[in-house]
């Protein structure tokens, strides 16, 4: 862990212990109200200066001043942050920071490519085929995937579709090692030129494509 890692979680600690201080003025604003007031804190903007500089570090998103995601009131409603902070429950505050810490500044992780498959077959364990994985994830392991999974609950939109969370569905994932780090992408579906390069089974079934990571998270309807 970097020092300027460090400082990060610092600062988003100090930014999270406001939140529990203020809970009885956030309880009775709506998610976004809260998420403007929050991201006006003084603490927010010690978490924005340690994240652009933690960014930088990592090489994160560094295409521009400032490196990172912006933690500001979009960022903190759209991801659930506010109503998690605003919701007076208990939760885990040292996984939220850490997965704040991830997802705003780095360091990147692994983007993976996940085909969802419509196909009703029982999988009790994933499967290696040629370095894809074939599994059958649940409505909890679809929770993992999602951009800040502690305050997932509380997003402002869906974030996959959810009938995936019945864990009906097959699923091929396979690790995108030559994908960069982008903002501003959510949705790529399949090429029909890619199916050509699977089983022939995969290419009967309906088929859609979605891209998760750290970086670039996206779903897609079956």
């Amino acid at each position: 862990m970097t020092p300027e890692h460090e400082s990060l979680l610092t600062a988003l600690v100090e930014f999270v212990g406001e939140a529990g201080k203020r809970a009885p003025e956030l309880a009775d604003m709506a998610d976004r109200e809260a998420a403007d007031a929050m991201a006006s804190w003084p603490q927010a903007g010690e978490v924005r200066q340690a994240a652009a500089v933690a960014a930088h570090t990592h090489g994160y998103l560094d295409e521009g001043q400032p490196a990172g995601r912006a933690f500001d009131a979009q960022g903190l409603n759209r991801l659930g942050i506010a109503g998690l902070l605003r919701a007076g429950r208990e939760f885990d505050r040292e996984a939220l920071v850490n997965q704040l810490a991830g997802y705003f500044a780095g360091p990147a992780e692994r983007i993976w490519r996940h085909l969802v498959l419509d196909l009703d077959w029982e999988l009790p364990v994933p499967v290696e085929i040629v370095g894809w994985r074939l599994w059958r994830p649940n409505g909890e392991e679809w929770d993992e995937l999602r951009p800040v999974p502690a305050a997932a609950d509380y997003a402002a939109g869906q974030v996959w579709d959810p009938l995936l969370r019945f864990g009906e569905h097959v699923v091929l994932s396979v690790s995108e090692e030559q994908e960069e780090p982008a903002n501003g992408h959510r949705i790529r579906l399949l090429a029909v030129s890619f199916l050509r390069v699977m089983p022939s089974w995969v290419a009967t079934a309906r088929v859609a494509s979605v891209v998760v990571g750290q970086r670039r998270r996206s779903w897609s309807h079956r």
